[in-house]
């Protein structure tokens, strides 16, 4: 029923993601049929273009809608990379920050510092939507899984990790 929607407006990613997700709510509020195969691709494109858009306030309002939706599926797998990434991330800054120069550190500078520390992607989202956290945890796990080592060229006994990106099926390393 409904094939041609258009963003003809200048918002940034995040945004238009917003307003997707809004129309998409409405059109289940309206019942209007057809809307989610239009939606889940001008999602995936622009989740493609810019993975960093995803925001918690999206996967909030997805999970209004009912589970196996395919627009739900999209952002949970699209949250799965990044995720990975920042966690690698902390995990590498946590074995640096507890070396010997933080004792040379006043109890408040370390405070402080810590207190810049940016926040988990999607930590929010995944302590307060059980559903969230249940289909989040299966791609992560299935990513894990898609654990791949590939030695380093002309580099003996190194190897890199890559994982297969559960939103786009294309290797990653963190």
């Amino acid at each position: 029923m409904c094939k041609n929607v258009a963003l003809d407006f200048n918002l940034e990613t995040p945004q238009k993601i917003s307003a997707l997700l809004d129309f998409v709510l409405l059109a289940k509020q309206l019942i209007i049929r057809g809307t989610n195969k239009t939606i889940a691709t001008r999602l995936t494109r622009f989740l493609i273009e810019d993975r960093h858009a995803l925001r918690g306030s999206h996967i909030r309002k997805v999970y209004e809608l009912e589970k196996g939706n395919a627009i739900r599926d999209i952002l949970v797998k699209a949250a799965v990379m990044p995720r990975m990434v920042f966690t690698q991330a902390e995990f590498e800054s946590s074995d640096e920050s507890s070396s010997s120069s933080d004792e040379l550190l006043s109890p408040a500078h370390r405070a402080a510092l810590s207190r810049k520390k940016p926040r988990s992607p999607f930590q929010k989202e995944l302590d307060e939507i059980p559903d969230f956290k249940e289909e989040f945890t299966n791609a992560y796990l299935r990513t894990m899984d898609s654990k791949e080592r590939r030695p380093v060229p002309r580099r003996r006994n190194q190897h890199m990790v890559f994982y297969t990106d559960p939103f786009n099926d294309q290797k990653f390393t963190i």
